[in-house]
């Protein structure tokens, strides 16, 4: 997902009015940067109900104490970075990225009764066409031969959440 910044070294996304990133993004990574724990920071990064980029840096944070704790030969926390990859896989993905809220198509729509913040008319468009540009790269890049997504280098979310899930459905199957 393209970023039009960064709010205390996290990027914020595209796509959004500026009143938004004001108002809803920057105190929601505040929020994240107050939380402690495994399962808080799992239960806010996996809730659609919060923007993207805080629901990001939550994951973040559960893989950096889960790192911290290997090269610190301590006790792995209770909860695995697997499960925050889950929940946060195509949030930074603008191919999976909700043309109507903030958000991956991944994601199960709101409970009847539930409101989740909609894009405003020109956001939605210009996500929109940034889609459709990288849908016609994408695609031209495959009948080349040389198809590489372009969000995804060695070592990326993308990269690393493909073969995740590749290997649950190898699991399962």
């Amino acid at each position: 997902m393209p970023t039009v910044g960064v709010y205390r070294g996290v990027g914020i996304h595209d796509f959004q009015p500026a009143e938004r990133v004001e108002r809803m993004v920057k105190p929601a990574i505040e929020a994240v940067f107050a939380l402690y724990g495994g399962w808080a920071l799992l239960a806010y990064a996996s809730d659609p109900a919060h923007p993207p980029e805080a629901r990001l840096l939550a994951a973040a944070r559960i893989e950096a104490i889960w790192q911290l704790a290997i090269e610190n030969r301590e006790v792995r926390p209770e909860v695995h970075p697997d499960k925050a990859r889950v929940a946060t896989g195509s949030l930074d993905s603008l191919h999976w990225a909700c043309p109507r809220r903030y958000g991956s198509l991944l994601e199960p729509g709101p409970a009847p009764g539930e409101h989740r913040p909609a894009r405003d008319r020109g956001s939605q468009e210009a996500l929109e066409r940034a889609q459709a540009a990288w849908t016609a790269q994408d695609r031209q890049r495959r009948l080349a031969g040389v198809w590489k997504p372009l969000e995804a280098s060695p070592g990326s979310r993308a990269v690393l959440h493909e073969a995740f899930v590749l290997k649950c459905i190898m699991h399962l199957g």
